[in-house]
């Protein structure tokens, strides 16, 4: 196994007692149905070139929580057929790059909520473009029909780090339609889509999207789990 992997590589999604544990899980069932698609659709990264590329400085890892603690790794799913796919899709335009993907349960049974994070590292190309990338593709998902929020690029209070964030509509595995806001990072080592999905999640409309505060938190995350490697 990669030493840039948890620990909790196999792990399953920490089990919640009473009514907030069983919103929860909920809720991490229909993140792996239907974010799945976004995690994957967003790294159409295939037509980018692989020159000029970066030293191998930093790797992305799997903290045991993220979000200063507010969520909990419940489930890496580095090692499956879909991070293999992830990888393949990566292939041009960097080297060597390794998928990571993983789904983290908020601790707060109050407020259940998944926080979905799906990227690589390896040595990237054009980051910019690739944040881009990411966008288009999570909009072209399969169970994504609009886009609510255009792409914009956000740049948190007290940060240098620039995230690009959107916001789709989606049909849920209950077929309701939900408005699902995703932000993207990726600099020359590392690249990354992270998702939110409540157990209330909002109808799809402007007025109820929040992307500077994924954004906080999407910054929040890399900071965690971007680490040098060595």
């Amino acid at each position: 196994m990669d030493q840039s992997r948890s620990n909790s590589t196999q792990a399953e999604p920490h089990p919640q007692s009473g009514p907030g544990g069983r919103r929860t899980g909920r809720v991490i069932g229909i993140v792996a149905v239907s974010v799945a698609g976004l995690l994957l659709a967003g790294f159409g990264v295939r037509q980018l070139a692989s020159s000029g590329l970066p030293d191998a400085t930093h790797r992305l890892t799997l903290p045991e929580t993220v979000g200063d603690g507010t969520y909990e790794l419940s489930k890496d799913l580095s090692q499956t057929e879909r991070a293999d796919a992830l990888g393949r899709a990566l292939s041009a335009g960097s080297r060597t790059p390794q998928a990571v993907i993983a789904q983290y349960a908020s601790v707060s049974s109050e407020a259940p909520s998944v926080l979905a994070l799906s990227g690589a590292y390896g040595q990237f190309a054009n980051p910019a473009k690739i944040r881009q990338s990411m966008m288009d593709g999570g909009a072209r998902a399969a169970n994504a029909t609009a886009t609510v929020v255009q792409p914009e690029d956000i740049t948190p209070a007290g940060s240098d780090t620039t995230v690009t964030c959107q916001a789709v509509k989606i049909l849920s595995t209950t077929a309701v339609w939900t408005v699902q806001p995703m932000c993207a990072w990726a600099d020359g080592n590392t690249v990354a889509l992270v998702t939110v999905l409540t157990a209330e999640t909002p109808e799809p409309t402007p007025e109820n999207v929040d992307l500077g505060r994924l954004a906080a938190l999407t910054v929040k995350v890399r900071t965690e789990a971007r680490q040098p490697i060595g």
